[in-house]
């Protein structure tokens, strides 16, 4: 998992970076809405 982040974000790749995370997962930036599923990888 780790690798795959780090690949993808070296990469510039979104949905690489977001295929890390569960379908449920919910991110949690400051200063904006709770970002969820599908909501990740737009973000």
């Amino acid at each position: 998992m780790n690798a795959t982040m780090v690949e993808g974000l070296a990469k510039g790749d979104v949905a690489m970076v977001a295929s890390v995370y569960a379908p449920d997962a919910r991110l949690l930036p400051p200063g904006t809405d709770v970002q969820t599923a599908g909501d990740i990888q737009r973000y």
